[in-house]
């Protein structure tokens, strides 16, 4: 059985001693009339205890579907894991059954979705669809139940708990809903927590105390955090180190601080030149007001992989190696890893 987090605190278990979460050479594919989709292709990183590590990249990268992979949420009919491993607090969940995934889904591993409205069902209330959660996973009767719903409902800082526990979804107000959403992933105290662009639909004042909130709730309760978002500036405030995907693979890992104050693959850099900055004074920043730096071209099709890099049609960088060969993911500089052939020449460039 997984152990929970106050399990292993009880046992004295080092934070950095054992990942919550290990992915090695995850390879997941949809079978589609079209042909096979490589979704993900070779994803390894791992997420210890107490951290929060950013999962980052374009639409179609591959974050969302390596997310329902841990989850094991796949679509059945066309949804495959076909190779490597996926390992939650040292039990590989790979080859579990539906019925294990059935006991660790909400209760060792949490997830939380972009839209709350499409998560939480419409018309039950929601202290019934937090405490069915609790007495299903932790076994409690219904008082109890109750009492601990209304104690995450108070951990999230939800006004009037106990009137709100008795309202359906529709009555409150889509940072409400998204905070219920946590109070309910967090009511089995998983060791691990996905949030999947938990924070896209809200305005950016909700949005920041969203991140606020799982911020101060990791370092309550100690668990390990995997952010899935596209937005740099969320991994920038929230995240310990970075994962960046490109077209189902993994091109660059490392601290948020190093990769943002040095990118070692093309993609990430592009990524980074293309957050709006305020313009410094002067005429020169005037006349560069209102551009935006952009990443030429698509992410290519995942049904029709091209050989090679697969950056490599929209790379500044490119050279003829990068177009007949794949690189591999290697560390350049220690706890950085990347994959690119000319990472050796930005390193150069920036007299690193």
């Amino acid at each position: 059985m997984l152990p929970t987090l106050d399990a292993a605190a009880a046992e004295g278990e080092a934070p950095a001693a054992q990942p919550v979460l290990s992915i090695d050479g995850l390879k997941t594919h949809f079978f589609t009339r079209d042909g096979v989709v490589r979704a993900v292709d070779g994803v390894s990183f791992d997420v210890r205890r107490g951290e929060t590590v950013g999962v980052v990249g374009e639409s179609g990268s591959g974050k969302s579907v390596t997310a329902l992979s841990i989850m094991r949420l796949l679509s059945k009919r066309t949804g495959r894991i076909v190779d490597g491993s996926i390992r939650l607090s040292g039990e590989e969940i790979t080859t579990a059954s539906e019925k294990r995934m059935r006991q660790i889904r909400g209760n060792a591993v949490s997830m939380i979705f972009q839209e709350p409205m499409t998560s939480l069902n419409p018309v039950l209330k929601i202290g019934f669809q937090m405490m069915e959660t609790i007495r299903v996973h932790q076994g409690l009767g219904r008082a109890e139940a109750r009492a601990r719903a209304l104690q995450m409902l108070r951990l999230v800082h939800i006004p009037e708990p106990e009137r709100r526990i008795g309202q359906y979804p529709f009555e409150l107000s889509g940072g409400m809903r998204q905070r219920v959403m946590i109070a309910m992933a967090l009511s089995c105290n998983p060791a691990l927590l996905i949030a999947d662009e938990a924070t896209t639909a809200l305005d950016v004042t909700i949005q920041a105390q969203i991140l606020e909130l799982i911020r101060e709730l990791r370092e309550k309760i100690g668990m390990a955090v995997m952010m899935i978002t596209h937005d740099l500036g969320v991994v920038a405030e929230t995240c310990d180190r970075i994962v960046v995907m490109y077209a189902g693979k993994v091109v660059e890992r490392g601290t948020v601080r190093e990769v943002f104050r040095q990118p070692l693959h093309p993609y990430t850099k592009g990524l980074l030149a293309s957050i709006p900055r305020l313009p410094a004074a002067g005429a020169a920043a005037r006349a560069r007001r209102g551009k935006l730096t952009e990443l030429p071209g698509f992410v290519p099709s995942l049904r029709n992989v091209p050989p090679g890099c697969r950056f490599a049609p929209r790379c500044p960088l490119v050279v003829e190696r990068c177009t007949v060969e794949e690189p591999p993911l290697v560390e350049k500089v220690p706890g950085r890893l990347t994959a690119c052939f000319e990472a050796d020449r930005m390193l150069e460039a920036a007299d690193v």
